[in-house]
Order: C-alpha cells, then structure tokens, then sequence
C-alpha cells in the first residue's frame, strides 16, 4: 500500500502478547528491505501498536518490543541503523476504534513506512 508518493507502507501483525516476527512476514520484510536498500537516501519509519487491553505503560514497552524486532530483521536484510527511526504508540492509534480494553489483532501491529 502506498503512503505517499516515493513511499511505500507494510504492516506486520502479532499474536496477543507477543513480539515475535513471524517467518513469514520476516520474509516479507527482507523481500522489501531488498528493494528499497538500492535508494541514495533511504529512511525506513517503523511504528508499534498495540490493541488496547491491559495498561498503557505496558502497551508502550511491547510497542515498542514489536518495533524493535522489526527493526532487526531489517537490519539482517541490509537496512543500516541510521536509516531507521524507531517509536512506540502503544494504544493510541487503533485502526479498529472497539473501545478500551479490547483483544483487536489489527491494532496489534507495526508500520513500517519506507521513504
């Protein structure tokens, strides 16, 4: 999906509680990392969420777990560390709004925007 003109957004999704990078999406991730490690001037944002079940302290550091693991696989695929920008929003963007203190799997997620 694209996010803005010379930008191209991923999205990777995690089971409950966990911030483990599946093999799949890691394959994903490397496929795209691939791609884009060609550009003269490359930046890769990278966002975590979480849905909104338990506290926000909580949410912010798993976010932020999600984040980072993301971040490595990149790394491994040749992104250098520079190119990355790392932040957690926890709860606070949902792309399913279904209220507090609620299991959604889309809003456990990382986006990943390449610029």
């Amino acid at each position: 999906m694209m996010a803005s003109p010379g930008s191209a957004t991923l999205e990777v999704l995690f089971k409950l509680n966990s911030a483990a990078v599946s093999s799949l999406d890691a394959a994903s991730l490397k496929a795209a990392a691939s791609q884009a490690a060609s550009a003269k001037s490359l930046r890769v944002d990278i966002i975590g969420h979480t849905d909104s079940l338990g506290n926000a302290v909580a949410n912010s550091a798993l976010a932020l777990r999600r984040a980072r693991s993301v971040a490595e696989v990149l790394a491994q695929a040749g992104i250098p560390a520079e190119a990355m920008s790392i932040r957690a929003l926890g709860d606070e963007k949902p792309t399913q709004t279904d209220g507090p203190g609620v299991s959604e799997p889309a809003n456990r997620r990382v986006e990943i925007i390449f610029h």
